[in-house]
């Protein structure tokens, strides 16, 4: 995954949602929060941590999913 610096355009290598979870947190971290960290409260600071890991939660979840479609629509230790 890729973000172009002249147009912002995604260019779509990426890997999948974990690691596309993990570019992004970087740079909305380096871009957004490292430069405003002097003007967040503490409460500020807690939510963004929270985020943080409801998005962690989010792309572990789409993992497993695209795992899934990988074997075929079923995890290989289903009874199912």
């Amino acid at each position: 995954m890729n973000f172009e610096e002249d147009n912002n355009d995604l260019v779509d290598d990426a890997q999948n949602s974990e690691y596309v979870m993990e570019v992004s947190m970087s740079l909305i971290h380096e871009i957004l929060i490292e430069p405003n960290e002097d003007k967040l409260t503490e409460e500020q600071s807690m939510i963004l941590v929270t985020i943080g890991e409801a998005f962690r939660l989010m792309a572990s979840k789409a993992r497993a999913h695209e795992l899934r479609n990988e074997l075929g629509g079923q995890h290989p230790d289903s009874v199912n």
